[in-house]
């Protein structure tokens, strides 16, 4: 019935674009079909079987041409790198430069590179890069958007073998879900008042737990409740600092993924969920 009510909808339209002749009749069709792809499968390239008991196109949300309701892929390479991607738009998170004692060859093409510190753990660039595209690079504070990746970077700090390092924390909205990444903080005292301010209950937090160049389990967790974070998920850790996180957070039935697909209404309220990525 609501596909019907589409239908009917956009060819009452069409009566308006007569005038332009068939050029415009024709383009006009071309907006009918792929508001009924649409509707039943999400997005181009992610294909999901027709839904009977669907009964409202707004399960599926069309804003500034972006087709909502599509599945966030995240997948984990060691240390602080990341994979995240939504669509069509691939988004890279501290990527390991081969520089890097932690280089493991992981490459990909993305279109848009996330670091927080220039140090080779997190500032491979050219592991995130594929063929002649150049992703759009972010690596420091300030406020950026591309395509549908919104990001806010808040200036703090991190000490990495006993040397300085600027490490900024960002806030990412990638279409409607909402992500904070720590990077390698190196204490809660580094939290600006700011972003405190700003961070108002994340679908996600990613934190770091290893507790030598970085805040430990323990520090991680608190700072994920005191955002109301809905999931958290931790990085850079071995064998003692994850034992100490999942007890912390009481996930000892939480069993490690290879990737985490994931969609807005996967966040609920009340008590934070953890998920736990292999590498």
């Amino acid at each position: 019935m609501e596909l019907w009510n589409l239908l009917a909808s956009r060819v009452g339209f069409l009566a308006e674009y007569v005038h332009v002749g068939w050029f415009g009749c024709i383009l006009h069709i071309i907006d009918i079909l792929s508001s009924i792809l649409c509707l039943f499968y999400g997005s181009a390239g992610e294909a999901r079987a027709p839904n009977p008991a669907l009964k409202s196109p707004k399960f599926v949300v069309k804003k500034a041409g972006i087709c909502y309701n599509r599945r966030m892929i995240i997948t984990y390479f060691g240390k602080e790198f990341f994979k995240i991607q939504q669509g069509d738009t691939v988004v890279a998170i501290n990527p390991i430069s081969k520089d890097s004692k932690e280089f493991n060859k992981a490459k990909f093409g993305s279109n848009v590179v996330i670091t927080t510190t220039n140090h080779p753990d997190f500032n491979g660039v050219e592991s995130a890069t594929f063929g002649d595209t150049e992703p759009f690079l972010i690596n420091g504070p300030g406020e950026y958007e591309v395509g549908n990746v919104f990001v806010r970077g808040f200036l703090s700090s991190s000490e990495i073998e006993k040397k300085k390092y600027i490490n900024t924390i960002y806030l990412i909205k990638i279409e409607d879900i909402n992500i904070c990444f720590l990077g390698p903080l190196d204490s809660k005292d580094s939290l600006s008042k700011d972003l405190g301010e700003e961070i108002d209950e994340p679908d996600i937090i990613f934190v770091p737990i290893n507790g030598k160049d970085t805040i430990d389990a323990t520090t991680a967790v608190k700072i994920a409740n005191s955002f109301n974070a809905k999931m958290v998920i931790p990085m850079d850790y071995d064998k003692e600092s994850i034992k100490t996180f999942i007890k912390e957070t009481g996930s000892e039935d939480v069993k490690p993924a290879d990737k985490l697909t994931l969609k807005k209404k996967d966040f609920t309220g009340g008590k934070i969920t953890v998920a736990l990525l292999d590498f």
